[in-house]
């Protein structure tokens, strides 16, 4: 059960760290600002970055993440569908 238990905090330490990351990244790429295709192609590299990043998150986590930076960018500017 300690191993276990090792390996969820391990898991949820990485995501933590990726989403982030992630944010940091959002905020600093002024991608808020840009028409809704290049938004949706910049959330398809970024988590493309990430997942070479963090090999070890699982994909269910990565899913995650990019449907947080969806919504995170439809509140911001309305413009990603």
């Amino acid at each position: 059960m300690k191993h276990q238990s090792k390996r969820s905090d391990q898991a949820s330490r990485l995501y933590e760290e990726a989403r982030d990351e992630l944010f940091s990244h959002l905020l600093k790429s002024r991608i808020v600002d840009a028409e809704p295709e290049r938004q949706r192609a910049w959330v398809t590299d970024t988590l493309d970055y990430l997942r070479l990043r963090y090999p070890a998150l699982p994909e269910n986590r990565l899913q995650h993440l990019t449907q947080a930076a969806e919504r995170f960018l439809r509140t911001q500017s309305g413009a990603l569908a």
